[in-house]
């Protein structure tokens, strides 16, 4: 089987992290993967295996002139172009929305099937009206388009029929390291963890408005925030202003985080909206008692509220804070969370969610033949 993949980069975000794990599977099992990305190779988080056919554009970012732009995004679609046309493949799969509807300009009157998927909640991940119009001309034309929760399905059918939309949920890798490496940072006797880029989205500012609630009455829990991004130094200020400044960690990125979510209390996924949040996947695997905010979308479709996690009102500090405060009195029920929040490893083990997408490409390599 060859593939060829394309999406704007292999930074550090989960889609990226998803993608470079879907290509390494195919990989290891002997299909020839082709791996297209907008940007140039100095900008990759993830390591792909060696087997893997890189082709780095390092054309992601823009100009700032309208002549620059357009002529930029015309680059950009001859080369996807090029590339896919030269790699033969029996389907290409892409990632996220501008990328989506680039690849399939790029594919226009090619007979290659094309697979896209959305990443995020579109109903609260905008683009802009311009990507909006674009995105209702193009996804019409896609073979299949891929989503991760019911939710998502939903708004995707006013693009593409029923039949040509499809569920699959973020792959969980099982642990790969033998050996447990030196942590970089020091870790507390007892604290509360979350992960993910320092943007809006992540609602970090709402979980540390609400640990600020119970600090002063659990004087001895800290919080830990995993990930890097443009909100750090309003985070940072936020903490100093509610006083737990003194109280919370922010060490960046740190892969992999294993090692800090197996000793943490509790996870909190505080987001406004999500996709599938492999972070807390990550931290159910790790046996970690979970709280999530029932945003759309994805935390519902992972947490079984009361049985491995607790799921709580969107965005609702004083719930968030509620919730916390249950866990930190109640060990015996954090323990009991974590224990049934280990079910995951099955539930979206990488075997079962890799079979579903061997599903789709066998479809559409079909209906081509």
């Amino acid at each position: 089987m060859q593939l060829t993949i394309v999406t704007s980069s292999l930074s550090a975000g989960g889609a990226e992290r998803v993608l470079s794990i879907m290509a390494n599977y195919w990989a290891s099992h002997g299909h020839c993967i082709h791996f297209l990305t907008l940007d140039a190779i100095e900008g990759d988080f993830y390591a792909l295996d060696p087997k893997i056919q890189r082709h780095a554009l390092g054309l992601l970012h823009g100009s700032n002139s309208l002549w620059g732009t357009f002529k930029k995004h015309f680059l950009r679609l001859l080369w996807i172009r090029r590339i896919i046309k030269e790699s033969q493949p029996d389907a290409v799969i892409c990632f996220m929305d501008r990328m989506n509807v680039a690849t399939l300009v790029a594919t226009h009157w090619l007979t290659i099937p094309v697979i896209i998927s959305e990443r995020i909640d579109p109903e609260w991940h905008h683009i802009g009206i311009f990507w909006n119009i674009l995105r209702r001309l193009m996804y019409p034309y896609a073979n299949i388009l891929v989503v991760q929760t019911e939710t998502v399905r939903n708004w995707a059918k006013r693009y593409l029929p029923d039949d040509r939309i499809t569920i699959i949920p973020n792959p969980l890798e099982s642990k790969q390291q033998t050996h447990r490496l030196n942590c970089p940072i020091v870790l507390p006797e007892q604290y509360i963890v979350a992960m993910g880029r320092m943007v809006p989205q992540k609602g970090f500012d709402t979980l540390l408005s609400a640990f600020a609630s119970l600090a002063e009455d659990f004087n001895h829990w800290e919080l830990i925030i995993l990930g890097d991004g443009s909100e750090r130094n309003r985070l940072q200020q936020q903490a100093k202003k509610l006083g737990i400044d003194h109280r919370l960690h922010m060490p960046g990125r740190i892969s992999p985080s294993d090692q800090i979510l197996e000793q943490a209390e509790i996870f909190i996924l505080s987001s406004r909206y999500e996709g599938f949040p492999n972070a807390l996947l990550e931290a159910m695997r790790a046996g970690v008692a979970v709280i999530s905010f029932d945003c759309p979308s994805g935390p519902a479709e992972i947490i079984h509220h009361g049985v491995d996690g607790l799921l709580v009102p969107a965005q609702d500090s004083q719930a968030l804070t509620q919730a916390i405060t249950k866990l930190i009195q109640d060990r015996k029920l954090r323990q009991s969370l974590g224990d049934r929040a280990k079910d995951v490893k099955e539930r979206f083990s990488l075997e079962k969610v890799m079979r579903q997408w061997q599903d789709v490409i066998e479809t559409v390599s079909s209906d081509k033949a």
